[in-house]
């Protein structure tokens, strides 16, 4: 009986994961100051970020993944690891601990 209830527990975690990983995939923006950033989450965990205004396009890529409430963006250390406050079809809000400060992104596509 315990067995099959942390069977259920975890596929329960499971789909939510991916929930929320299938609602990343697609592009994201944010303004900053004069300039956006764009970020496109693959269905393949391949991210593309670029932040245009600044003169020529800045573009960095690497893989993401979610863990537990976190987005984790970079294959070696220092990992980007931001939190999930809010996640919406229209809306990604992370929080930067870096920064303490909560971040929203606009779905473009």
């Amino acid at each position: 009986m315990r067995r099959g209830f942390c069977l259920i527990i975890i596929s329960i975690l499971t789909s939510c994961s991916r929930s929320d990983e299938s609602k990343l995939v697609g592009t994201w923006t944010i303004p900053i100051g004069n300039a956006k950033t764009y970020t496109t989450y693959k269905a393949d965990h391949t991210c593309v970020m670029t932040t245009e205004g600044y003169g020529e396009p800045i573009t960095m890529t690497g893989p993401w993944h979610i863990e537990g409430p976190d987005i984790v963006v970079g294959a070696k250390e220092p990992k980007i690891r931001d939190r999930i406050v809010k996640l919406t079809d229209t809306e990604l809000a992370i929080f930067d601990s870096t920064q303490n400060q909560t971040f929203t992104y606009r779905r473009v596509k």
